[in-house]
């Protein structure tokens, strides 16, 4: 079933998914209010004091009642603040009476403030270090449009600088709300068993009957990062023990979104993954990786790119490793993709799309949610059924896939590539040298 998007006359949104198993719905609830309205660390300091207390409940009752009648948790990003829980249909009355208390009722005591601020300059000390060894972050946070001067900078202005964090008066919060809690910031995320009617009943009842439809507030548009660098090599230097690279090749596009429902990269991914004469078995047959993936990404503006991502145990393996990346990329402009390879991943595709469906009614809307920060009501991810999945994996054949090929992997792209790990810098090669082992430039 596709997905539904409601708009109520005052602007307030539901997106919708019926779930057909079992009788239980998952429910995201809360505003356009996110990280990037105020980058001082409030927005998420906001989500932190929903559960410190209310008018009807105080925190310990808010713990008490997080396991008597349903599991709440919260999550900002950079547009949006929710409050999200998942819970029989039985109880969703109770578990949206609860979400409501803490949206509306907050009272956002002093007293708790300077404590939950501490836990959030831990929870900011936690993030610094797990970005600073995190790949993919090091890896497209450089060469990406940048938003932030450093780590540290972006942690400050999502989580909050100590000066901020313990200057936080219970004033700025009933500000900030009573800013951003309006009828057109609202939005709801459903995955349910229920009807659509009975979701849409329940949000006016518990949520949008709280909140004045007099004012309007503004609701920013997502800014894209897609890669803005010269071709480069970054050299992350730490204690791992092993040595974690990406090599990324950049195509630049008039209109990425193109690409969404476009089945030829992911057969040449399946390609690279799964021929024994290509990237990933070649790597294993010579015992230079235990894991590696390529995958494709869509940057949303001006570009697309095709990752090789691999861990091994000593730098030198990195040129092995490239070199057999521009092998495989030689192989596939030479053979392409045959109309054989082509039927297998249909087969194995279709073979997956028919097993028994394993999520659960919050991993839907978790996607609702994810899908909805980039793309709001105009979104590819929510047209996609069975149905146009298998039409879209038709479309995709020997000549779009040629296609595909021969403009991603084309000498006059730009390389980047991350190298991070504790590695002798004398070992690593120049950018200019990589691109002739992926190339095969003489």
């Amino acid at each position: 079933m596709r997905v539904k998007i409601h708009k109520f006359p005052s602007g307030a949104t539901i997106v919708y998914k019926h779930f057909p198993r079992g009788s239980a719905s998952a429910i995201y609830v809360g505003f356009h209010c996110g990280t990037n309205y105020l980058e001082n660390g409030l927005p998420h300091a906001f989500e932190h004091m929903l559960f410190q207390g209310t008018k009807n409940r105080t925190r310990e009752q808010i713990v008490e009642d997080r396991n008597k009648v349903c599991y709440l948790n919260a999550v900002t990003s950079c547009f949006l603040m929710l409050i999200k829980y998942y819970t029989s249909n039985r109880k969703l009355d109770a578990g949206a009476e609860f979400a409501s208390d803490l949206l509306f009722n907050s009272t956002f005591d002093q007293r708790n403030i300077k404590e939950e601020a501490n836990v959030i300059k831990e929870e900011r000390s936690m993030r610094c270090e797990k970005d600073r060894r995190t790949l993919t972050y090091r890896h497209f946070n450089l060469f990406c449009e940048k938003r932030y001067e450093s780590i540290e900078d972006e942690a400050a202005k999502l989580l909050g600088t100590d000066e901020v964090l313990d200057n936080l008066k219970t004033a700025d919060f009933v500000e900030y709300k009573n800013k951003h809690f309006t009828q057109n910031k609202f939005i709801m995320f459903a995955s349910s068993t229920l009807p659509f009617y009975k979701i849409k009943r329940l949000c006016k009842k518990y949520f949008l009957s709280k909140i004045s439809e007099k004012r309007k507030g503004e609701i920013l548009a997502y800014k894209p990062h897609p890669i803005v660098a010269k071709e480069g090599i970054n050299l992350v230097k730490n204690d791992n023990k092993s040595i974690k690279c990406i090599v990324t090749i950049k195509l630049d596009v008039p209109d990425p979104k193109v690409y969404i429902n476009d089945f030829s990269h992911k057969i040449v991914r399946w390609n690279l993954l799964m021929k024994p004469e290509l990237y990933f078995y070649q790597l294993r047959e010579k015992g230079l990786i235990y894991h590696a993936s390529a995958y494709y990404c869509n940057h949303i503006a001006k570009n697309i790119s095709f990752n090789f991502s691999f861990e091994t145990s000593q730098i030198e393996n990195v040129e092995k490793i490239i070199d057999i990346i521009g092998d495989s990329i030689s192989r596939l402009k030479t053979d392409y993709v045959s109309s054989g390879d082509i039927s297998a991943f249909r087969y194995n595709y279709e073979t997956e799309e028919d097993l028994p469906d394993t999520s659960s009614n919050d991993d839907d809307a978790n996607f609702l949610f994810d899908a909805y920060e980039v793309y709001r009501e105009n979104n590819p991810y929510y047209k996609n059924t069975k149905k146009s999945r298998r039409k879209d994996l038709y479309k995709a054949n020997e000549k779009t896939c040629k296609d595909f090929i021969d403009k991603m992997f084309n000498k006059d792209n730009d390389i980047y590539i991350t190298i991070m790990g504790d590695f002798d810098e004398k070992k690593v090669k120049s950018i200019k040298d990589y691109k002739k082992l992926i190339f095969k430039e003489k």
